[in-house]
């Protein structure tokens, strides 16, 4: 005679009671017991599954920063980096992250200068001993577009 078992998940509540008519493989039909090692795995499962989706929403929103090595951004300066000095790129980052008026900057590890800009300009510079980023989230730096070619009117011939 089947008594039946409860669904227990990692928390210890039942979320069913199980009848036998209602069990679905021949294994789950256990006399007398509580069956919960078959759902351990899928409570592991979901369990890890609600983690991901929890560490994905917890970052959406948040900006990141994207490094080149030995580049220098160009753009509207919105600090002097003489007077914002950082310990290193990451930093620098960080700094441009908390101030929302900050698009890109770029680091110069021998000053410790950290530059902000609010806007990007076309072009970088290679710069030995710099470290260059954008913010991702605010604004991505725009492809090199070649400036416009004017051609001249041309002169009617005389018949």
């Amino acid at each position: 005679k089947y008594i039946g078992y409860s669904y227990v998940c990692l928390s210890g509540r039942n979320f069913f009671n199980s009848v036998p008519e209602q069990m679905a493989a021949v294994g789950d039909k256990l006399a007398g017991r509580r069956y919960q090692t078959a759902y351990l795995g899928w409570n592991l499962l979901w369990f890890w599954f609600v983690v991901s989706v929890l560490i994905v929403k917890s970052n959406e929103g948040e900006s990141s920063c994207n490094f080149e090595l030995d580049v220098s951004y160009h753009g509207d300066v919105v600090n002097n980096g003489t007077t914002n000095l950082a310990q290193d790129g990451r930093k620098c980052c960080d700094s441009c992250v908390n101030d929302s008026s900050c698009v890109s900057w770029t680091f110069y590890t021998l000053t410790m200068e950290c530059w902000h800009f609010g806007s990007m300009r076309p072009g970088i510079s290679q710069t030995y001993a710099a470290v260059s980023g954008y913010i991702s989230a605010r604004e991505s730096p725009k492809p090199l577009q070649p400036p416009p070619v004017h051609l001249p009117t041309p002169i009617p011939l005389p018949p």
